[in-house]
């Protein structure tokens, strides 16, 4: 063999360890993703970050699942009570099974909204308000009405309705549901822009109220209808679809026409979205009522229909400050209910987040990795170090594409430990 044909490479090879559960990235080319995070993932969880976990198993088995017709509304009355609106049914979770309460809403589809005031559960489906103590159902509003009453907020002992046929932020007299016309004591507020838009959202936020349309936001501050004062916070930024609006730790979460923000109050609302563009621009906006998010004290669920006809669903960690991707399940509302987080799917199903054994599929395409501004060209060795439930496994695979096409599997591991790839 000739001196000089093999070339001498060991000063060019660097070794490199770095940690892959970093949150998804979809708003930059693959090749300028920040390291550890990824450029597409599916089912990928942050209860491990910085390392990279599954999302853990959701059970189908902890709540029965709804009757059978349009899921409406699902969520929490009462303060812990489970209750769903079912086409035009209200139903309560009760010794196990759903019971039915009777009539709430005249329509078949179409979101229906739920507040607790006083004693009792009020429910609006845009055609106006009604109200359960617990045995009957019966109509809001004696003295007036809330007209077109959708959106719900309870704040300073009056009960607040905003409409997405009108302009104006109703509220009851004090600590009475069916008074609507008592002299300085109810009324209505005009919330109006130069775009002649209605109401998308009504939330009840650090001790005041936000009424949002869809590109724009109001807040009422005051405790009492002599001091209410009436602010449009801005005139660009606005919700999306009330059911998106979540509140952890203070902050208020919620999907805007062109992206997700964040509220503190004091002002204007941060977009978090960049990372999740792909999803945010392939929502389907005819559909955007469908919008819908929940959480589990830590983590913003986001579910977002998209335009070929499924959805996905993501998880914003707020403590690291960075998106996951989830499934495709089809997810209509949220509910924490016996110390967990609940959802419901829109063929009834009611799923227990973080409960059962279902065994999930996951997967994640990393960002290119360089080392100082240069891209690999060649890797000799791969190490990963895992932990791994009875009957797990994963698979490495590589590609030379910044998007992962055409990756080839390179090794497979099925024990925990650290396995070394070649």
């Amino acid at each position: 063999m000739k001196k000089g044909m093999w070339n001498d490479v060991s000063g060019k090879v660097r070794h490199v360890e770095t940690k892959i559960g970093g949150g998804v990235h979809t708003g930059l080319p693959a090749a300028e993703i920040p390291e550890g995070m990824a450029a597409e993932m599916e089912n990928i969880h942050s209860g491990a970050y910085p390392h990279l976990s599954p999302r853990p198993p959701r059970s189908k088995d902890e709540v029965p699942r709804l009757p059978e017709g349009n899921v409406r509304y699902f969520g929490t009355i009462f303060g812990n009570t489970l209750a769903a609106v079912v086409s035009k049914n209200l139903y309560i979770l009760k010794d196990g099974a759903w019971e039915n309460c009777g009539e709430i809403s005249s329509k078949e589809k179409g979101r229906v909204f739920a507040a607790d005031f006083m004693d009792y559960a009020v429910f609006a489906d845009g055609s106006g308000a009604k109200k359960y103590d617990g045995t009957k159902i019966t109509a809001v509003g004696t003295r007036g009405k809330p007209e077109n009453a959708k959106f719900l907020a309870v704040h300073a002992w009056h009960l607040f309705t905003a409409s997405d046929k009108d302009k104006f932020l109703r509220y009851s007299a004090v600590e009475n549901i069916d008074d609507w016309s008592a002299p300085g004591d109810a009324g209505a507020e005009l919330c109006e822009t130069t775009k002649d838009a209605c109401a998308t959202g009504l939330v009840a936020y650090g001790g005041h109220v936000l009424y949002f349309k869809e590109n724009a936001m109001f807040e009422l501050y005051g405790t009492d209808p002599v001091n209410f004062s009436l602010l449009c916070l801005s005139r660009d930024i606005g919700c999306a679809s009330c059911a998106s609006i979540v509140e952890i730790g203070g902050i208020l979460y919620f999907a805007g026409s062109g992206g997700v923000y964040r509220y503190a109050g004091g002002a204007l609302p941060k977009k978090i979205s960049f990372p999740i563009q792909k999803y945010i621009d392939n929502t389907d906006m005819e559909r955007k009522e469908e919008i819908t998010a929940g959480s589990d004290g830590e983590r913003y669920y986001l579910a977002l229909p998209q335009k070929d006809g499924t959805a996905r669903v993501l998880a914003y960690d707020t403590r690291v400050g960075e998106w996951f991707a989830e499934d495709t399940v089809p997810l209509v509302d949220f509910a924490s209910f016996g110390g967990r987080t609940h959802a419901a799917s829109a063929d009834g199903t009611v799923y227990t987040f973080g409960a059962g054994e279902e065994k999930v599929s996951w997967m994640r395409i990393s960002a290119p990795y360089r080392f100082g501004n240069s891209l690999f060209q060649n890797w000799h060795r791969i190490f990963v170090r895992a932990e791994l439930a009875d009957g797990a496994y994963f698979t490495v695979a590589l590609s030379p594409w910044s998007g992962g096409e055409g990756g080839r599997t390179v090794g497979t591991g099925e024990k925990s430990g650290l396995a070394g790839i070649e």
